[in-house]
């Protein structure tokens, strides 16, 4: 039996002191250390995603055989964060760096906390590390992910926020109603381009910004909803847009350089 952990909280009611690391090159890895991250990734996973709730064994055993997939390695990413509690990783990043013809995607392929640090800024702690990857990025550079999460909206934004001048680019910005805010044809046309790239055999809603189905295959092993973003606006985009059942995900993307 897993031992419990310890809580993110210490005794005088301050949050544990937390420590963001960058993997610049997780393909030079040792062997040993990526198979024992794969293993943390997907037990990180399966609990961020609630899918042990009510098929615990079948939700495990699926993510550990992801992790343990090529292109699903640890060692198969172009960078990882992880954020660790003393010697405990409670949150993970991965993050790939694909070159097409509109330029390079910084492409967030997933980002997992532990319960019971969600809410606590974790994921914030991990993007900010990232700043220093930046400025050695090519131009156009455009940071992109597609979630089902609306928490990670808020990250996302969050960090298009940091350098003023990004987040006229951040991509679908909401009306106070949930909708996606109308986008100039160029815009829409770089849109659906990134689509195409992260799922090429989804449907594509380029006035909602919504991959259709993308998470469909393994949408069974995530719990019933993730947790709901502060703003509002966010979770009402998430609701009217996003069929939860049906896997759909938002595309969220903003110029990164």
């Amino acid at each position: 039996r897993r031992a419990k952990p310890p809580s993110p909280v210490l005794p005088d009611g301050t949050a544990r002191p937390l420590a963001a690391r960058l993997v610049r090159h997780p393909r030079e890895l040792p062997p040993d250390d990526a198979a024992r991250l794969a293993v943390v990734f997907a037990e990180i996973t399966w609990r961020a995603t609630r899918g042990g709730a009510q098929r615990f064994d079948e939700a495990r055993a699926f993510w550990l055989g992801y992790y343990a997939t090529f292109g699903n390695r640890p060692e198969d990413y172009d960078l990882l964060v992880l954020v660790e509690d003393g010697d405990r990783v409670v949150s993970v990043l991965a993050i790939n760096l694909v070159t097409v013809d509109i330029g390079c995607l910084f492409w967030l392929h997933f980002a997992y906390t532990e319960p019971e640090y969600q809410g606590r800024g974790v994921l914030r702690i991990a993007t900010a590390t990232l700043s220093s990857v930046s400025a050695e990025l090519p131009s156009p550079t455009y940071a992109v992910c597609r979630t089902l999460n609306p928490t990670v909206y808020d990250i996302m934004l969050g960090a298009a926020g940091a350098v003023p001048e990004r987040t006229t680019t951040f991509h679908p910005q909401l009306t106070a109603d949930g909708d996606a805010v109308a986008a100039p044809d160029e815009t829409r046309r770089l849109a659906t381009r990134i689509a195409q790239v992260l799922s090429p055999t989804c449907d594509y809603d380029p006035t909602h910004f919504v991959i259709r189905g993308f998470f469909s295959e393994i949408r069974h092993l995530i719990g019933l909803r993730y947790p709901p973003s502060r703003s509002a606006a966010t979770n009402r985009y998430f609701e009217r847009h996003c069929d939860y059942a049906r896997g759909d995900g938002a595309l969220i993307f903003y110029t990164l350089r």
